[in-house]
């Protein structure tokens, strides 16, 4: 594996290993540290902001030490600001059910929001419900293990992007939430084959799964529903108004995005998506070219602030039970 491929799996792979209810089979290297990566300690024990509603996500996430152990999974970015990890309930974006970590440029931190850790089990059994009653006819077969890493693996690896663009000053033409969307397809491609495919087919079955792509023009949520709120961003998966309009891609812009970067980069590894259909043969022409313009920018942008010692070091360990990549 060559230098820039072995530190594109390190930004992100605390978030595979330690957030999806996977068994760690070894320790982490006490000497893996940065300075500009603090575990926000203002309230509740570490990072972990006090809850009643999610106090089980809380203590599991406390008993993993999953904050800690991120920020030791970073530790070969070279940022030169510094970035919080913190997790909550009920500070910024994690208010009210669905909600999902997510990055604050003006603060510089990661709230990983409790809901999401609560919410993964559920999404998760839907999405092999569907499986196991073909009601995704010629789609690839994933276990829940696979899905739950998966989910919150994606979800993570998109609010690091945020990170990285904003810590490092990356320039980012167009949205970017696409770029950290393809940031994070870009990551998960470069982690070893099993990873890989997990973090990517539990990325494209959630947003799967989250689309509905409308046969006519609806109306909007925003005038036919006095009851929503702006906030509620559920609502732009059912509503199409809402939906175009938001910052995010749809749901199946998303994924197809996602499939074709990793298609892109390893055609024997996802050839099954487009055999089954999943990736549109049209889209999957172009893949090695959407591929190809990542790679490029991620070398151009990031990987001169990545310490290839330290990544070294977190190369040596085995994080993972192989039975929680089947």
């Amino acid at each position: 594996m060559n230098r820039y491929r072995v530190s594109t799996a390190i930004i992100v792979v605390g978030a595979l290993a330690l957030l999806a209810a996977s068994r760690l089979s070894a320790q982490i290297p006490a000497d893996l540290s940065n300075s500009k990566i603090i575990v926000y300690s203002a309230e509740g024990d570490g990072g972990y902001r006090q809850t009643q509603k999610y106090a089980g996500v809380r203590d599991t996430m406390m008993k993993l030490r999953v904050l800690e152990k991120y920020s030791q999974f970073l530790a070969p970015v070279r940022f030169p600001y510094t970035l919080r990890l913190f997790a909550s309930e009920d500070v910024g974006d994690c208010k009210g059910d669905g909600s999902s970590p997510y990055y604050a440029s003006g603060v510089r931190w990661i709230n990983m929001c409790y809901q999401f850790g609560a919410d993964l089990p559920a999404m998760a059994d839907d999405i092999v419900q569907r499986l196991a009653s073909n009601r995704l006819p010629g789609f690839p077969r994933a276990s829940r293990e696979q899905i739950i890493m998966g989910l919150y693996a994606a979800v993570l690896m998109h609010e690091t992007g945020h990170a990285i663009f904003d810590l490092l000053s990356v320039p980012v033409f167009g949205r970017e939430e696409d770029a950290a969307d393809e940031m994070a397809a870009y990551v998960a491609v470069h982690l070893n084959k099993d990873v890989a495919r997990a973090v990517v087919l539990g990325f494209a079955y959630y947003w799967y799964g989250s689309g509905n792509p409308p046969t006519r023009p609806p109306k909007s949520i925003f005038k036919s529903d006095p009851n929503s709120k702006d906030e509620d961003a559920g609502k732009c998966f059912s509503d199409a108004i809402c939906a175009f309009a938001d910052m995010h891609g749809t749901s199946w812009q998303r994924m197809y995005n996602m499939l074709c970067i990793a298609y892109g980069s390893d055609h024997a590894a996802f050839q099954d998506l487009v055999d089954a259909g999943w990736l549109p043969k049209d889209r999957a022409a172009g893949c090695d070219d959407e591929y190809k313009r990542a790679d490029f920018a991620f070398r151009q942008t990031v990987l001169p602030f990545v310490d290839v010692d330290l990544v070294n070091k977190v190369r040596s360990v085995q994080w993972f039970n192989p039975s929680d990549l089947k």
